[in-house]
């Protein structure tokens, strides 16, 4: 038998992440009660993507970089939307489904999506 920590469910717990912890809000790690913005460093064990202590993944500040330039290169000049399928088209019935598509995940040593083809993305170019 395995047993992994959920890292889903600490990462969406309401009682560190607010009562919207489950939608996306990029602005919940910036502090903006200061003069200056300051990135929010969350509470220890409340955010373990990398895990911590002397387990911590050794590639952490790596992967984080890698992570950052790939996000920067992509949505550089393109947003990223889902495809309509038959019988749904709206915008917000699109976005409702890819939500429904990251919950439908399995907890495995990395978090897996059960089917992630139910939905396709298109890269549309931003007008400069």
């Amino acid at each position: 038998m395995d047993i992994y920590v959920s890292q889903l469910s600490i990462h969406l717990d309401p009682a560190h992440w607010g009562p919207n912890a489950a939608e996306f809000n990029p602005s919940r790690w910036i502090d903006t009660s200061s003069s200056s913005d300051q990135i929010i460093t969350p509470a220890k064990g409340t955010y373990v993507s990398w895990s911590g202590g002397p387990q911590i993944c050794p590639g952490v500040k790596m992967s984080q970089v890698e992570f950052v330039a790939t996000m920067a290169t992509l949505f550089r000049s393109a947003r990223c939307e889902p495809l309509p399928t038959v019988g749904i088209e709206d915008a917000e019935m699109l976005r409702e489904r890819l939500r429904q598509l990251a919950w439908d995940s399995a907890s495995k040593l990395t978090l897996q999506m059960r089917d992630p083809g139910r939905v396709q993305l298109r890269w549309v170019p931003m007008e400069d």
